[in-house]
């Protein structure tokens, strides 16, 4: 069974996710921001299309609604290095430094192997 099949992602929700990240990393992230949530949409626990939703919002200085993003990732996957360490990197830019600095001494520690 993959990774997909045992979190309910929908193929069609793969190839929006996958459209998204080539508008995001082209910088269209509006239009990326669109399709995310199409693939949310399709299959709520794509945490991979959540984590992506962040990023766009955090390129864009919304750094609030990223962090946002980012707490859903944690919700379904507590032990996603990524999601915490980007929500601490959005929450330093928010100036709220000991938050910041909690979530990504978790995602090292995550990286680690230190859960």
């Amino acid at each position: 069974m993959t990774w997909n099949e045992r979190n309910a992602i929908s193929p069609h929700s793969e190839y929006l996710y996958q459209k998204a990240r080539e508008k995001a990393d082209s910088g269209e992230y509006e239009h990326a921001i669109e399709m995310l949530h199409q693939a949310v949409e399709h299959s709520p626990k794509n945490y991979h299309a959540l984590c992506e939703l962040g990023n766009c919002h955090d390129y864009m200085s919304r750094y609030e609604d990223a962090v946002s993003y980012y707490d859903k990732v944690i919700t379904l996957d507590p032990f996603n290095a990524d999601a915490w360490f980007n929500k601490g990197m959005s929450l330093k830019k928010m100036g709220r430094e000991n938050e910041a600095a909690t979530c990504i001494e978790r995602s090292i520690d995550l990286y680690f192997g230190r859960a």
